[in-house]
């Protein structure tokens, strides 16, 4: 996270002000543990605000009142030569002026400072990004929501959210643990497509083959619809999913048959008399892998097993025993070779 998404000013400025609630509490602290630059900028900042705070207790300036006493007195300054007998007047005159202009020019940085987050709090709100690298990343959101990404996905939301909504745009793989809350339905955006919850479990991939995105939902009630179409929504129930055809424009919702649908997540895997061409096709996408089946004949030898947390070294060593294949190391790919199977 950097820029916007680093410094949530606007959540800063309403602690200061005595203005955050219970929940933004909770967030601010998770981010200044989360960070020690966060720290270090907090604490800049707050002094920036006391300092502030401060000059307008004590002094209650009036600019304009003041910038008009100071140029009458420039204008009634005579012009000093600078004798031997006019040097040490001279100088007394200029220290005054250089420290009243020292004062002044203070006050102004004063200002100008807290004037410039105040801006950027009104320009608009700011964005701020969750994503896994090269690992799977748990995270909660700070309505409380669970979510939990897949490798090289990422989700985005507005520093509104949690306050006025709780939409969020996903780009990848995830699955959602909603935190139940009638009065502001959770909405995740993905392209034109539109994901409405309440509350529940659910997981969508924004990346399925073919031009297609998936929803699957575990618990719960979870509406489906396109942004432009919101009439045609459809409604999903547990144990369904949606095929979310990008291109043409389409959702079809039928029954989730496929057990492995978070096995990335789990690492539990359950084949039931499937191909070995699905099997190492999951295998990849779980453990992000490429595996490929040197004879073609191989395609069709199938499998029942359950692999629960376990290596991909390990699983492999279960195919070549059990199917009788050869597994070996061919640059960046792992070949399944063998007869095939009767």
């Amino acid at each position: 996270m950097n820029t916007e998404s680093t410094y949530p000013i606007d959540l800063i400025t309403s602690y200061f002000a005595g203005e955050a609630t219970s929940d933004d509490l909770v967030f601010l602290a998770g981010w200044l543990k989360a960070d020690p630059k966060h720290r270090e900028f907090f604490t800049s900042y707050r002094k920036t605000w006391s300092s502030l705070e401060k000059e307008r207790i004590e002094s209650r300036i009036d600019i304009d009142h003041e910038w008009c006493e100071l140029n009458k007195k420039i204008d009634l300054t005579p012009v000093i030569k600078l004798t031997p007998n006019t040097v040490d007047s001279g100088w007394k005159d200029l220290r005054f002026f250089s420290f009243r202009s020292l004062r002044y020019a203070a006050l102004i940085i004063l200002l100008i400072i807290p004037a410039f987050f105040i801006f950027r709090n009104m320009i608009g709100p700011h964005t701020s990004k969750i994503t896994a690298g090269v690992a799977m990343l748990e995270s909660k959101l700070p309505d409380g929501t669970s979510v939990t990404l897949n490798t090289g996905s990422a989700i985005e939301y507005s520093s509104r959210f949690n306050k006025h909504e709780r939409d969020v745009n996903l780009n990848g793989e995830a699955y959602f643990e909603v935190t139940h809350d009638k009065s502001r339905p959770f909405i995740i955006s993905a392209g034109k497509v539109r994901i409405k919850v309440l509350g529940t479990s659910f997981y969508v991939n924004t990346d399925a083959l073919n031009g297609k995105m998936e929803v699957v939902l575990t618990n719960g009630q979870v509406a489906v619809y396109y942004d432009d179409n919101l009439p045609e929504k459809v409604i999903l129930a547990p144990g369904e999913k949606a095929d979310i055809s990008i291109d043409k424009h389409g959702i079809i919702k039928a029954v989730n048959d496929d057990p492995n649908y978070l096995s990335w997540k789990t690492r539990k895997l359950i084949f039931i008399n499937d191909r070995l061409d699905e099997i190492t096709g999951t295998l990849n996408k779980v453990y992000h892998t490429q595996i490929r089946i040197a004879n073609p004949a191989l395609s069709q030898c199938r499998l029942t097993a359950t692999f629960d947390n376990q290596s991909i070294e390990s699983v492999l060593n279960v195919l070549s025993a059990t199917l009788n294949m050869k597994i070996s190391q061919n640059g960046a790919w792992t070949e399944i070779s063998g007869k095939g199977c009767n």
